[in-house]
């Protein structure tokens, strides 16, 4: 599945739960006291997978990113930092040998 297809489906989720959760919080309000424990629980219960629906689509995005990020060949400049950084260690290991041979 696409990030888009994956996010589109969340937020299809997130809209029904909401209007679910619209429904009891209305049902609550007009229902006799011995049911209102039960709906109480029940808003609870969509508040909390909406929290997790949100929670999973920020993950959903981040794990898209971060797998574009390995997907994606390393810059060349950051190889040249590499040569680099070896080409100064062989000067420095050059230059003491010559320090210890003049001495």
């Amino acid at each position: 599945m696409s990030l888009q297809q994956i996010t589109d489906n969340i937020d299809t989720q997130l809209q029904a739960l909401e209007q679910s959760l619209q429904n009891c919080e209305q049902q609550l309000a007009d229902c006799a006291q011995e049911r209102q424990p039960f709906l109480e629980r029940e808003i609870e219960a969509l508040k909390t997978t909406r929290t997790k629906l949100i929670k999973s689509r920020a993950l959903a995005i981040r794990a898209f990113e971060l797998r574009q990020l390995a997907e994606q060949p390393p810059a060349p400049a950051g190889r040249g930092w590499l040569w680099r950084s070896a080409l100064i260690l062989m000067l420095a290991a050059i230059a003491t040998l010559i320090a210890l041979v003049a001495l």
